[in-house]
């Protein structure tokens, strides 16, 4: 009967603390919303008191001190709250976000270490911990996680994006070269399930444009041959006017004026939304450096009878040029 009476005494306890804390909570909120910072951050404190390994308590009131500049001890509670919940991705994620808010990087990749340890299937702390790596320093670190979050959530266009905004600050090593091969081999293997290709049609664009940017690195590190095997890639994915035009810029800059032409001269087919007035002019420059003339000649005329041309004058002055330069 006395362990009975001493069970119900604690429940009792149990209950009370919890609906004190209830209370305390909204009694903090009210006084965020009356912008009385500390009287929130000192009612949560109460609270806190009752509920000492309560992560959530502890994150609010990090948030309190996030808000009011009070940076060591929103630290600090970010810190316990993430050690109180090491388990809960939520309370992972929110932590180490605000973390590095602080610039409190190191910390956060060690928060974010210590559960993807224990749970390896989670895109979204995968993610967090590429930003973090980015914050430390850790570029080719910040690629792997990239990677794994693209991996197991191939359809989130966020960690795509932001992955590919990561690679073209990687600069022109062998090793940003391999960061983009991997992602490369694993869109084209995600890319071959037309369930996932069909519904989220960004994924070829950003597929061929992958391609272009390791071209570019091969053509960098003057590996020629792999950088037309890239080109030709990039184009085969995303047959756009932009994209036609974009190769036929890269061969222009090789001397290969034949295959530019014929580049711009596909960018000038696909122009179906306005006239294509640059890619006749740019077809008509590269005419030149091929020394036909007078195929240069007909695209700056037909440039010409197009609407909206501008600075007419200087179109003929540069016909008149053209001409001159046939014996």
């Amino acid at each position: 009967m006395r362990y009975l009476s001493l069970a119900i005494l604690v429940l009792n306890i149990s209950i009370f603390s919890q609906t004190e804390v209830e209370r305390l909570i909204k009694s903090s909120e009210e006084f965020s919303r009356r912008d009385q910072f500390a009287e929130a951050a000192e009612i949560l404190t109460k609270a806190i008191a009752l509920e000492p390994n309560n992560a959530r308590l502890v994150f609010k009131r990090a948030e309190i001190f996030y808000g009011t500049a009070q940076k060591e001890k929103a630290v600090n509670d970010l810190l316990r709250a993430a050690e109180l919940a090491p388990d809960d991705s939520d309370m992972v994620i929110r932590t180490t976000n605000l973390l590095n808010y602080f610039e409190e990087c190191s910390a956060s990749v060690r928060i974010l270490d210590r559960f993807i340890a224990k749970n390896s299937k989670s895109p979204e702390v995968y993610f967090r911990r590429a930003t973090s790596r980015s914050c430390i320093d850790d570029p080719f670190g910040a690629s792997d996680d990239f990677l794994a979050a693209v991996e197991l959530a191939p359809a989130t266009l966020s960690y795509r994006s932001e992955y590919l905004k990561h690679l073209s600050a990687l600069g022109e090593s062998k090793r940003a070269v391999e960061s983009i091969t991997k992602l490369i081999l694993l869109l084209e293997k995600k890319g071959a399930d037309p369930k996932l290709s069909s519904l989220h049609p960004g994924f070829v664009s950003d597929l061929s444009n992958l391609y272009r940017t390791r071209a570019l690195l091969f053509h960098a590190n003057g590996e020629t041959e792999n950088e037309f095997s890239d080109l030709a890639r990039f184009v085969q994915l995303d047959r756009t006017y932009y994209n036609y035009q974009t190769r036929a810029h890269i061969y222009v800059e090789h001397q290969m004026f034949s295959e530019a032409i014929a580049d711009h001269t596909e960018a000038i087919r696909l122009t179906t939304d306005h006239a294509p007035i640059v890619s006749l002019l740019e077809r008509a420059e590269v005419y030149v450096l091929a020394e036909k003339y007078a195929e240069a000649v007909a695209d700056y005329e037909a440039a010409l009878k197009l609407e909206g041309v501008s600075n007419k004058a200087l179109l003929q002055k540069r016909i008149e040029e053209i001409r001159g330069m046939i014996n």
